[in-house]
C-alpha cells in the first residue's frame, strides 16, 4: 500500500483550506447581501418568498456543505473532502444565480409599489409615494442618523418625482413623450438624491464633486441609452398614435387609457436604460436582446402598476363631469322616499321652513316612459332669505342641499348644493301627494 507523500498531503490541505474558505466567503456574502436590503426590499422579499424558496434553499445547501467540510477535515476524511471540493464550485455558482434571480424579482416588486403610488392622485398618492421611496432607501441595519438621512433623501425624491409627474401630466405632450420625459427625470432624481452617489468608494468619505459628476453622467445617458430612449419614443408614438387614431381619439381622451399607457412608456424607457447601465457596470458586451427583454418586462409591470391610478383618474373625471352637468341643469327632479310630510311647512310667509328628506333623483326616462332613478340620498331643503347663510344643523346630515342664494353659503356647503354655481332664488314645486319634487334655479 502506497502512503501519501508530504507534498501530496500539503496539496490536499491547501485544497481543503481553499474549499472551506470559498464556502465561508459565500456564507458571509449572503449575510451581507441580505442585510443590505431596505425596509421596502425586505417586505417585497417576504412576499416573493411565499412563491419561491429557491434562494433560501441554495443558501441552506451552502451552509450544510460548509458544516460537512468542517467535519470531514476534523476527522481527516480525505475522500469526503474531495467530493465536497467538487461540489462547492457548482453550489456557489447556483447560489449566486438564485440570488440574482431573486433580486430581479424583488426589484420588480418594489418598482411596482413605487410606480403604483406615483400614478395615484391626491393626498393618498403623495403620501404613498413619499413613504415608498423613503422606505426603499432606508436600511434597518444602519444607525439612526444614517437611516434618517436616507429617509429624508428618499422622501424628497418621492415628493419631487410626484411633482414632476404632475407637471409633465399637465404639459402639452403626447403619451409617448410624457413617458420618456418622466423616465429621464426619474433617473436624474434617483442618482442625485441617493447617499451612495456622493460616497467615495475608496475612502468612504463624502464627495460632492463626485456625486454631482455621477448624477450628471447618469442623467445625460450615453449614445446607446439615448438611442434606446429614441427607439422607445418612436415605437410608443407609433403604437399609441395608431391606436388613438383607430379609436377616434378615445385613447387620448380617456383618463384610464392615457394613464396606463404613460406607465407603459415609462416602463419601457426605464427598463431599457437600467439594463444598458447594468451591462456597462458589469463590463459586458452590449446585448440588444437583453435590453429589449428587460424593457418589455418593465413596461408590462409598470402598465399594471398604473392601472389603479388610471381607475382613480377615471373616477375623478367622471365625478367632475357629473358635477358640471348637475351645475348646468336648470332643474332637478326627485322621488321622495321618506319625509314627504315635512314639505307641508313650505307655505308662503313661513320663513323657518326646513325638511330633511330621503330622495332618489330622476336621471331620465326609459323607452317605456318609466323614470330612471339614482341611488337614495339625503336632501335638506330650507327657506333661506337673501343675505342669510345660516343653515340649520340638520343640513350636516345631508348629501344634498337645496336653498335660495347658494352663493352665500360656505365652500363646503356650496359643494353639496344642487346648483353649486348658481345664484339667487331656487324654486320648489311638489306633487299633490308630496312624493315628487322639482327644484329649479332662476
Amino acid at each position: 500500500m502506497l502512503e501519501p507523500t508530504d507534498a501530496s498531503k500539503s496539496a490536499f490541505a491547501a485544497q481543503n483550506t481553499e474549499t472551506l474558505e470559498a464556502l465561508r466567503r459565500e456564507i458571509d456574502w449572503r449575510k451581507q447581501h441580505d442585510q443590505s436590503r431596505s425596509y421596502l426590499g425586505r417586505a417585497a422579499d417576504g412576499v416573493v418568498g411565499l412563491f419561491t424558496n429557491k434562494s433560501e434553499k441554495s443558501s441552506q445547501e451552502i451552509a450544510d456543505l460548509y458544516r460537512e467540510a468542517q467535519k470531514a477535515q476534523a476527522s481527516g476524511n480525505q475522500e469526503s473532502l474531495n467530493k465536497i471540493a467538487q461540489e462547492a464550485s457548482a453550489k456557489i455558482k447556483a447560489d449566486r444565480e438564485a440570488v440574482a434571480s431573486r433580486d430581479e424579482i424583488d426589484g420588480y416588486a418594489t418598482g411596482f409599489v413605487k410606480t403604483a403610488t406615483l400614478f395615484m392622485r391626491g393626498r393618498l398618492g403623495l403620501a404613498g409615494t413619499v413613504a415608498a421611496y423613503a422606505l426603499d432607501q432606508m436600511n434597518p441595519n444602519d444607525d439612526l442618523k444614517t437611516q434618517s438621512l436616507d429617509g429624508l433623501l428618499g422622501a424628497s425624491k418621492g415628493a419631487l418625482l410626484k411633482s414632476a409627474f404632475k407637471t409633465l401630466g399637465e404639459a402639452d405632450l403626447g403619451i409617448a413623450a410624457r413617458g420618456v420625459s418622466f423616465g429621464f427625470t426619474s433617473r436624474a432624481l434617483d442618482l442625485g438624491l441617493t447617499r451612495n452617489t456622493y460616497t467615495d468608494p475608496t475612502t468612504g468619505q463624502f464627495s460632492l464633486a463626485r456625486g454631482l459628476s455621477k448624477t450628471l453622467d447618469g442623467s445625460l445617458p450615453d449614445r446607446r441609452a439615448l438611442v434606446s430612449d429614441m427607439v422607445v419614443l418612436w415605437a410608443a408614438h407609433g403604437l399609441f398614435g395608431g391606436a388613438n387614431g383607430f379609436a377616434g381619439g378615445a385613447v387620448e381622451r380617456s383618463p384610464l387609457s392615457s394613464t396606463v399607457l404613460t406607465g407603459t412608456t415609462f416602463g419601457l424607457s426605464s427598463g431599457a436604460y437600467h439594463e444598458i447601465a447594468r451591462q456597462q457596470e458589469a463590463g459586458e458586451a452590449f446585448d440588444l436582446s437583453k435590453v429589449l427583454k428587460k424593457a418589455a418586462i418593465q413596461g408590462t409591470i409598470d402598465t399594471l402598476a398604473a392601472v389603479p391610478g388610471g381607475m382613480q383618474a377615471r373616477a375623478m373625471e367622471a365625478g367632475r363631469l357629473a358635477q358640471l352637468d348637475m351645475a348646468r341643469r336648470p332643474a332637478r327632479e326627485f322621488m321622495v322616499t321618506d319625509g314627504a310630510d315635512a314639505l307641508s311647512s313650505f307655505q308662503p310667509g313661513n320663513l323657518d321652513a326646513a325638511a330633511l328628506l330621503r330622495v332618489r333623483e330622476v336621471l331620465g326616462r326609459a323607452a317605456d316612459g318609466k323614470p330612471q332613478l339614482d341611488g337614495e340620498k339625503k336632501l335638506f331643503v330650507q327657506h333661506l332669505e337673501k343675505g342669510d347663510s345660516s343653515l340649520q344643523p340638520a343640513a350636516q346630515q345631508a348629501d344634498l342641499i337645496a336653498c335660495c342664494n347658494p352663493e352665500t353659503l360656505s365652500e363646503l356647503a356650496r359643494q353639496r348644493h344642487l346648483f353649486p354655481t348658481g345664484e339667487g332664488p331656487v324654486w320648489l314645486q311638489k306633487s299633490a301627494t308630496g312624493d315628487r319634487l322639482l327644484l329649479s334655479q332662476g
